[in-house]
């Protein structure tokens, strides 16, 4: 919902305003945060803004309008769309939340930065898709995900910890969503495979523990 929203048109027709038809919509999420701001669902919704913020500064995305005004006004419509539907299902679970989200614990930016990468490896870790022809996703990546989970207990005790546990949150979820045509597997050595995964998780983990160390 927060990305739909903020991102930006891109060789937009002249005049089109875009954020000036979505005040509506901004105003409705408005609102929402403030009913919230005191229950669980609020901490929820200030993570998700902020992780949203931070891929979308670090990104290139935007509505391609190519200078018609048709596509400029069917994002927007999507958007509305989207907003509508997003806030009427947060609504309904709102209620549900018992638990609040962790504050940030650091910097905010380094926060959502942190949580970003570990979505990243996470789901590098969760292929969807057969990798080898001759070894189960589970064999070839089975030590990169022992590597993680190690990084993750390390964790315990710090601000990080939950972090780390929302962003493994997201991607679970996005993961049981999601639905993939998958190429035939590669004939790649499942052993080859495996040292490269280990090689990528461990390089990623030190970039993620560095955000821990320059708190």
């Amino acid at each position: 919902m927060y990305a739909s929203l903020r991102m930006p048109s891109c060789k937009a027709p002249p005049g089109f305003d875009r954020r000036a038809k979505l005040e509506d919509e901004y105003q409705a999420i408005r609102s929402f945060e403030q009913q919230t701001r005191l229950a669980p669902a609020g901490s929820h919704l200030a993570i998700a803004s902020a992780d949203a913020a931070f891929e979308q500064a670090n990104g290139e995305d935007c509505w391609m309008e190519y200078s018609e005004l048709v596509w400029a006004e069917k994002h927007v419509a999507m958007t509305k769309e989207k907003v509508r539907g997003t806030l009427r299902r947060l609504r309904a679970i709102a209620p549900s939340l018992h638990r609040s989200a962790p504050g940030d614990g650091a910097d905010s930016d380094n926060a959502a930065k942190f949580r970003y990468l570990v979505r990243q490896l996470v789901a590098f870790a969760r292929p969807l898709c057969r990798l080898t022809a001759s070894a189960e996703n589970e064999q070839v990546m089975g030590p990169a995900q022992a590597e993680i989970a190690r990084f993750r207990q390390g964790l315990d005790g710090s601000a990080f910890a939950a972090h780390f546990d929302v962003a493994q949150a997201d991607v679970a979820y996005e993961l049981s969503i999601t639905n993939v045509d998958c190429a035939d597997p590669s004939r790649t050595d499942p052993k080859r495979a495996n040292e490269e995964a280990v090689a990528i998780v461990k390089r990623e983990l030190a970039v993620i523990g560095g955000l821990i160390q320059v708190r």
